[in-house]
Formats: C-alpha cells, structure tokens, sequence
C-alpha cells in the first residue's frame, strides 16, 4: 500500500487507467464528490 498526496486531477485519472481499484478509495472519493455537491 502508498500513501500520499495528489491533486483531484491525479486521482481521476489513476482511476481511470486502473491504477486505483480498491473500493474503499473510490467510494471515499464518491463521498467527497456528493458532499461537494451538497454543500454548493
């Protein structure tokens, strides 16, 4: 496992090519995404 920072941008994309595939990153990034969406 890796640990560290990267930019909104960074993650989207590391989804897409499937370098992140654990669920638990994902849904984590879905939750941001909502709570975003909520609060605007």
């Amino acid at each position: 496992m890796r640990t560290a920072w990267f930019s909104r941008e960074q993650v989207t994309a590391m989804m897409r090519t499937g370098e992140i595939t654990d669920a638990q990153s994902i849904a984590a990034y879905g939750l941001l995404m909502l709570y975003e969406l909520v609060s605007a």
